[in-house]
């Protein structure tokens, strides 16, 4: 398996236990994860 597809696998597999500190290991210090804003 590419490492890319493990890194991928591995993104998912931890989104879907709610685990955000695995999540966000995934992901380079390119990404930036951000959630969008909510106006009431």
């Amino acid at each position: 398996m590419s490492p890319r597809k493990e890194v991928v696998e591995t993104y998912f597999k931890e989104f879907c236990r709610t685990d955000h500190q695995q999540v966000v290991a995934c992901l380079t210090d390119k990404v930036v994860l951000g959630y969008p804003r909510t106006h009431l």
